[in-house]
């Protein structure tokens, strides 16, 4: 087994254990490293999060799972997040309201009628972008880790298909002092800058960068961390 880890990275030898088995050259890439009974994590999704390979699917749905149960362990769950199929079913017109429920229902929106935030990755071609669904402002910001002037309409059509979508899903969603909202109506919020990713390859890392960072935030600090891309 070939696996070299830079001395700057200092990890523990439990760490050191499981990340030589993960990553470690001729092992069978179809071995299930993580099952429950929401997910599951094959090697080969995890060797994606190696320089210069597509974060696939399966890595972003681990990331939204994970905080999705640590959401249900807080008191006062405010944040949801909704894996990367759930956008792409709802494009491709399989998604009704029960088969929603019967999807995400136990894994990703028990807690989502108090949600104030939505996450949603969306992906174009080898290109992640997250869409956040503001309940409580009516808005609905798009974060693109990586862009081109050629895809950010493509990447907007495919915002505002979802959005609409998410009107017939919104009794799911969200219910604000018992009102249920039009998330169709919303405000499309786009703090586009200097590009945060160096190369499409790597705006799957910055997306689950992003929930993870903003997982651990206040509503507050929220506000004034996402000023920092405007």
């Amino acid at each position: 087994m070939e696996f070299y880890i830079p001395k700057h990275i200092d990890l523990k030898y439990d760490e050191l254990v499981v990340a030589c088995y993960t990553f470690g050259k001729g092992l069978p890439l179809d071995e299930m490293l993580v099952h429950t009974t929401e997910i599951t994590g094959h090697r080969k999704a995890f060797l994606s999060l190696c320089p210069g390979n597509v974060i696939t699917d399966e890595v972003l749905t681990m990331v939204c799972s994970y905080l999705s149960h640590k959401q249900l362990l807080e008191d006062n769950a405010e944040l949801s997040f909704l894996p990367p199929d759930f956008s792409a079913s709802l494009l491709a017109g399989h998604l009704t309201p029960e088969k929603a429920l019967d999807k995400y229902q136990f894994s990703f929106l028990q807690s989502s009628r108090k949600s104030k935030k939505v996450f949603i990755p969306l992906k174009d071609e080898c290109d992640w972008y997250l869409l956040v669904v503001d309940m409580k402002s009516k808005e609905t910001v798009i974060l693109e880790p990586y862009f081109l002037e050629d895809r950010i309409a493509i990447h907007e059509e495919a915002v505002t298909a979802v959005m609409k979508l998410l009107d017939n899903l919104a009794p799911l969603l969200c219910s604000v002092d018992g009102q249920i909202l039009k998330i169709s109506y919303f405000d499309i919020i786009k703090p586009y800058g200097e590009p945060y990713a160096d190369v499409p390859q790597d705006s799957g890392v910055w997306v689950c960068q992003w929930m993870l960072r903003v997982s651990c935030l206040t509503l507050m600090m929220f506000r004034t961390w996402m000023k920092d891309f405007e």
